[in-house]
């Protein structure tokens, strides 16, 4: 080949490689040109070469669009994606046939098949190594499991008498079991009743009831009879359980009950259980008065009592003399008397004493005792001194009054001269008085007496 052949050829391959696929699928390779020995023309080699690149595309790419390609040949492919997953297409010189689907999602393949016979499908061996898949029947061992919420295979059962399935586990084995008499509905009609024997079981007739009747027998025909019990019809003892129990109105059995020191029984429960306390006051049949506890001879605690006419030797610890005939101590509502030390008082019957309205202290006929900030109202007094003055004297007194004012009436018989008075005159503050007479003179005591 000529340089100028090479050249030409080159140039087409890399014209090829640029050209697009069509979607022909008949080859438009033209083996006639160039002729042979005819001149050379890059023309008809750049066509050629062009039409093999557009044949391998089409073929690398099974012709891959959503419309088949022109022109098919038999057993061409053709990639449908028109559809998703995409369909696989093999034209078998008249129509196009589905050999599979391309998922380009999951990436999976999956192959399409013919038509197969009846109740067969595509599928590996039945046992053993991996092998092609075929279409065959399906045996138990292409069947899922059951669960109890999806279908599965199940094995057979022979049959057991008085037995049924009752249920199938997860391998899909049934189990059986003997129906119970709680597993049956509805009842037992009484033409299907035996009739009972003396030692066999049948169905009886029902029975009226009737007060205190038993039943006695049951006949073979399956009719009871009844009757009353007598007392010699009863063996043993009624037991405590058999006991009824007692109410306000009927009888019944009643518990032992263990004595208990000043108590006794005050109610018997509902259920026959006794029970006891010790009476109060209120519990005596023959009267009584107040409220509280009873009251024995030895160191009661009464609670405001009323206690009438009553005798005592002491109260509340106070020794009490009782009276040769009755006497009488009488204190106003709402006092208190009140004795700090032990006292004696006597006196004339009924004679009465005022105290002072505020706190003080007594004064007394016999005791000494200093009276101050005192008013005496006309009193008599009988000898003695007053603040160092003699009572009844007839000089003065050297006394020391400090605040000294007296009303005094009195006859002035060599008693007062008018060198004792503060006037030194007949006339004393004031007041006119004549010597050898009766007179009232108000005075007061000159500074420092």
């Amino acid at each position: 080949m000529s340089n100028r052949r090479i050249t030409a050829a080159i140039a087409g391959a890399w014209l090829l490689a640029l050209a697009p696929a069509t979607a022909d699928a008949a080859s438009t390779i033209d083996p006639t040109v160039p002729a042979q020995i005819a001149p050379l023309n890059s023309a008809p080699i750049r066509a050629n070469f062009l039409a093999a690149y557009n044949d391998v595309n089409r073929i690398l790419n099974m012709y891959a669009g959503a419309t088949p390609p022109t022109n098919p040949f038999l057993f061409q492919l053709w990639g449908d994606t028109s559809t998703n997953p995409y369909t696989v297409r093999q034209f078998d010189s008249a129509q196009w046939v589905a050999t599979g689907t391309l998922n380009p999602s999951t990436h999976a393949y999956i192959p399409g098949f013919g038509t197969i016979a009846a109740n067969t499908v595509i599928a590996g061996p039945t046992s053993g190594s991996p092998a092609n898949a075929t279409a065959r029947a399906l045996v138990g061992a292409d069947l899922p499991l059951p669960t109890t919420s999806s279908l599965g295979g199940v094995e057979a059962v022979n049959q057991v008498t008085h037995q049924w399935v009752n249920s199938i586990n997860s391998s899909g084995v049934p189990q059986l079991s003997q129906p119970a008499y709680s597993d049956i509905s509805g009842t037992l009609p009484p033409a299907s009743c035996p009739t009972p024997g003396a030692s066999s079981l049948g169905c009886v007739f029902s029975l009226a009831s009737v007060s205190h009747n038993f039943l006695t027998s049951i006949g073979t025909s399956g009719a009871p009879t009844q009757a009353q019990p007598a007392f010699t019809d009863i063996s043993g003892v009624a037991s405590a359980a058999q006991l009824p129990n007692p109410t306000a109105t009927t009888l019944g059995g009643i518990e032992s009950y263990a004595a208990v020191t000043h108590q006794w029984i005050n109610t018997i429960s509902t259920s026959g259980v006794p029970s006891s306390s010790q009476p109060a006051a209120a519990d005596l049949s023959d009267g009584t008065n107040g409220s509280g506890a009873v009251v024995l001879t030895t160191s009661p605690s009464l609670v405001t009592p009323s206690l009438g006419v009553a005798s005592a030797t002491s109260l509340n610890k106070v020794t009490i003399t009782a009276p040769a005939t009755g006497a009488t101590l009488t204190i106003a509502n709402g006092k208190t008397l009140t004795a700090s030390n032990s006292l004696a008082f006597t006196g004339t019957d009924s004679t009465s004493f005022a105290f002072p309205g505020s706190s003080d202290t007594v004064v007394t006929l016999g005791a000494t005792q200093t009276l101050t900030a005192k008013t005496l109202t006309s009193p008599t007094i009988s000898g003695g001194t007053i603040d160092n003055t003699v009572v009844g004297g007839t000089t003065k007194a050297a006394g020391g009054f400090t605040a000294l004012t007296a009303t005094v009436s009195f006859t002035a018989t060599n008693l007062v001269t008018n060198a004792d008075l503060v006037n030194q005159s007949t006339t004393v503050n004031g007041q006119t008085c004549t010597l050898g007479s009766t007179c009232t003179v108000t005075a007061a005591a000159k500074s420092g007496r």
